[in-house]
């Protein structure tokens, strides 16, 4: 399950404004999103199960993909991948996870 983020956080997201804002765990689990995000990207922080993770998605879902620009597929395939990676190995001895 996400955690929530600190209350700093979602300050810092409101005073952004207009820019759309996501506060990610880790894990690529949405914890925060300002209303600029929401408006343009949906909810992301109420997604449920194996959706919330952002690679999940990105690997299951066309949709997912179809917001980037295709010659910048690739390259964010392999960022999620690299991120999942640095994640697995910085949780390795979490037994929660």
């Amino acid at each position: 399950m996400a955690r929530l983020a600190r209350a700093g956080l979602i300050r810092m997201l409101d005073l952004l404004g207009a820019p759309p804002a996501l506060v990610l765990s880790d894990l690529g689990e949405a914890l925060a999103q300002n209303r600029a995000a929401l408006l343009r990207m949906g909810d992301h922080t109420g997604l449920t199960g194996d959706r919330r993770c952002v690679a999940y998605r990105w690997f299951t879902d066309p949709a997912a993909r179809a917001v980037s620009p295709p010659e910048e597929r690739e390259r964010h395939a392999r960022q999620l991948v690299a991120d999942l990676c640095a994640a697995a190995g910085h949780r390795s001895g979490d037994t929660a996870w």
